[in-house]
């Protein structure tokens, strides 16, 4: 069995932790093994999260996730990853403003547009039927 906390990770970047293979098996297994057994309940989309996060800060795990989408294998579970983390964000009182400030995120990081304006796609989705 695999076990996540046994990967050796270099540098924790969203484009190394797509590159990890033992991550990537890790999580291909961790979301079999939920499927199998029928339910969330064994490893939720908030489980995995919080042991990712472990490996790695939000913005990391936000760039992993866009990653995880271009993979035909794992875009759907980098989808659900990505809005459990936008959904947790959102319960911290995180509005789209916060995110260049509470992330670290700088003006030359190209790659953290895509993941404000998802960000805030999902925010404002919040309002649209209130």
């Amino acid at each position: 069995m695999l076990k996540l906390n046994q990967l050796k990770l270099t540098e924790n970047t969203g484009a190394t932790l797509g590159k990890n293979p033992g991550l990537l098996e890790w999580l291909k297994y961790t979301v079999a093994y939920r499927t199998r057994m029928g339910n969330d309940m064994w490893y939720s989309n908030e489980k995995i999260y919080f042991k990712l996060l472990k490996l790695a800060p939000e913005i990391e795990l936000a760039k992993f996730f866009q990653v995880l989408q271009k993979n035909p294998e794992l875009k759907a579970v980098g989808h659900d990853l990505q809005l459990t983390q936008y959904n947790l964000w959102n319960m911290a009182g995180m509005v789209p403003s916060d995110l260049a400030k509470n992330l670290r995120m700088t003006k030359s990081m190209s790659d953290t547009n895509s993941i404000y304006f998802g960000y805030t796609e999902y925010w404002l989705s919040l309002f649209k039927y209130k």
